[in-house]
């Protein structure tokens, strides 16, 4: 499986710097915000993702090829502090080895109000056709309520959404996890911890090789 970010910045080909492997990341990297780092954030409270805020307004894309778990679509932004509560979680699973299947998530939240697409520039025409609507009916300045994905597909670099705001903030909240279940399903028997491990039986393949 391929991973991008979720923010896909134009690079100058003659500032990157040959040393480093991956200059797309890096340049996401520096998007990130003092307020919303991971694990704890600038308040002292827990905090499960990151908040990025890229220099240029634009557009939100799906890190993989993904399966929609649930989603909102707002047309206005909530009261009383004009913040965006539109979102999108992905589930995303990938083999890896003999019969093994990795199973983790992504979530995007504070995506923009269709209302304020045209404030940008935008259209929806570039989002898959079930982000084309509001998820349904919301008095003006009221969560609009969030559905299930029922089964939509997207791709990596799929747009799912245009950059938002919290609380006065521009920003989007991101986030990568495992649920506990699909934690231990996959990496229970590599026997972390253990001092004395056995050699495993199956054909995966841990670490590196070098040929």
């Amino acid at each position: 499986m391929i991973i991008s970010p979720p923010f896909l910045p134009q690079l100058d080909p003659s500032k990157l710097d040959p040393a480093k492997p991956d200059p797309m990341m890096d340049a996401v990297d520096e998007f990130e915000l003092f307020h919303g780092i991971y694990p704890i954030a600038f308040d002292r409270r827990r905090h499960c993702g990151i908040h990025l805020a890229p220099e240029m307004h634009g557009a939100v894309y799906a890190i993989a090829d993904g399966e929609v778990v649930a989603y909102r679509v707002c047309q206005h932004a909530v009261a009383p502090d004009d913040s965006n509560v539109g979102f999108i979680l992905l589930r995303h699973m990938v083999e890896t080895g003999d019969k093994r299947t990795l199973t983790f998530y992504s979530l995007y939240m504070h995506l923009l109000p269709l209302a304020e697409y045209h404030t940008f520039g935008y259209d929806a025409k570039g989002l898959p056709d079930f982000l084309h609507m509001p998820t349904g009916d919301a008095p003006k300045g009221k969560v609009t309520p969030a559905v299930k994905g029922d089964g939509q597909k997207v791709r990596r670099k799929d747009i799912l959404g245009y950059l938002g705001r919290y609380e006065g903030r521009t920003h989007l909240h991101f986030e990568i996890f495992m649920l506990p279940d699909d934690f231990n399903a996959y990496f229970g028997h590599t026997q972390l911890g253990n001092p004395m491990p056995d050699t495993p039986t199956g054909r995966d393949c841990w670490g590196h090789i070098l040929l």
